[in-house]
């Protein structure tokens, strides 16, 4: 990969090899992915030195069909569900949550392309049905209206898997059209040619999703590379009308932080697996007794056992509200939206503490990369400063609807 030293950007280097012509049922893409978590763990070692996960793991998910299991089937995906991605992504997190990461994050970029008119997703796919695309949607850079399309510039961070793709997906606020009016949130898809990475990612935790910065010196977006962010988290999506299938119904302010759950869940049921075996054979202190003998230590286990089973339990739940009103071709109402809300939020934060127990109970060998609990742990707090998962913002707006007051975010 060649870097320019003088400010650290390089270009892609992109996936380039084919899709297996095959279109997986929910339990064979679980069942591939439940495979690859060893292989994940085996590599999580070389994913942190390299900051991104290798060439081998993008290839293997490649290869196994897992991406595209959002992707419609018109496009040669799978058109799977929430379910399925939730599943996968907690299998391959059980093994390396920074690949898995990785791998959620770039799958529901298979969701939100489908989501944009026709015409762009014929740009993206058309030739390579396969493509993968990056993100970073908040609203960062600059946006000028100008004929037929807007004008981009700018930085946007923390773009995961950005190595390894041939499109981005960039959030901007634009002036309204006419002059008047609110400001619009709007999401721009381009190629990589109008970009460039930034080499930038160097976290305390997920060091080996590659989650980079992009700069566009200035590009320009025709239209139909362009759509309203409000129109997306209402599930009222220009492909809302090409692809009939249940999910591209779906509204994304109550679904898309799923793409964080299945890593974060994997993470805790990884944690927490590894710490299991790890006491069975630790001696603890001086008592020459095994850890695993001691009272404290099963309690320990019970509690972060249920605190992971209930969240792992209640994500499911909600998912599968949100595809049963999806096929019934019904609104969520704001009370639901809330709860998914508040629900993803919990997921995170009942997980956390679930581990947090854990690695608390590990001896001064935990503070040591080398100790099988302290990535899931590291990883964990890092999940934790995503903006989507903020505790204190889900809950306030779950109070305010309970409540019957009005919301203080325009993306409730």
């Amino acid at each position: 990969m060649v870097t320019n030293a003088a400010d650290g950007r390089h270009p892609p280097t992109p996936v380039s090899m084919r899709r297996p012509p095959v279109r997986l049922s929910h339990d064979e893409a679980v069942a591939r992915a439940r495979a690859l978590a060893p292989v994940l763990r085996e590599r999580a070692d070389q994913t942190e030195a390299l900051r991104r996960p290798p060439d081998a793991t993008l290839h293997d998910f490649m290869e196994a069909g897992l991406f595209g299991i959002l992707q419609p089937a018109r496009w040669g995906g799978s058109e799977l569900d929430l379910r399925t991605f939730l599943e996968v992504g907690t299998e391959l997190a059980r093994g390396d949550p920074s690949a898995a990461w990785v791998y959620t994050v770039l799958e529901s970029h298979f969701w939100i392309v489908s989501l944009f008119p026709e015409p762009a997703q014929q740009d993206v796919w058309g030739e390579r049905p396969e493509t993968l695309v990056c993100t970073s949607v908040a609203p960062s850079g600059g946006v000028q209206r100008v004929a037929g399309g807007y004008r981009l510039h700018g930085r946007w961070a923390f773009s995961s898997g950005c190595d390894f793709t041939e499109w981005a997906i960039l959030g901007g606020i634009a002036p309204p059209p006419d002059g008047a009016g609110p400001p619009e949130w709007l999401w721009f898809l381009l190629p990589q040619r109008d970009y460039t990475i930034v080499d930038d990612w160097f976290t305390l935790g997920m060091r080996g999703t590659g989650s980079k910065s992009l700069a566009v010196e200035e590009a320009f977006v025709p239209e139909h590379r362009v759509v309203k962010v409000m129109d997306l988290m209402q599930g009222q999506s220009p492909g809302r009308a090409v692809h009939s299938a249940p999910l591209y119904r779906v509204p994304l302010v109550a679904a898309w932080p799923t793409t964080f759950m299945g890593p974060t869940i994997g993470a805790a049921l990884g944690a927490y697996e590894a710490w299991r075996e790890l006491v069975r054979t630790r001696v603890k202190g001086f008592t020459g007794m095994v850890q695993a003998e001691h009272a404290a230590t099963q309690l320990r286990l019970a509690e972060s056992y249920a605190q992971i089973d209930a969240a792992q339990t209640l994500m499911r739940r909600n998912i599968d509200e949100v595809m049963q009103a999806a096929r019934a071709g019904q609104e969520l109402s704001p009370q639901q939206r809330a709860r998914m809300r508040l629900g993803f939020a919990y997921v995170l934060r009942a997980c956390t503490e679930a581990v947090d127990r854990l690695f608390a109970a590990s001896g001064g060998a935990s503070i040591y990369e080398g100790h099988p609990v302290q990535r899931y742990w590291r990883d964990l707090h890092a999940i934790g400063a995503h903006r989507a998962l903020d505790w204190d913002d889900a809950a306030e707006h779950f109070g305010r609807t309970e409540l019957g007051l009005p919301p203080t975010s325009s993306h409730a």
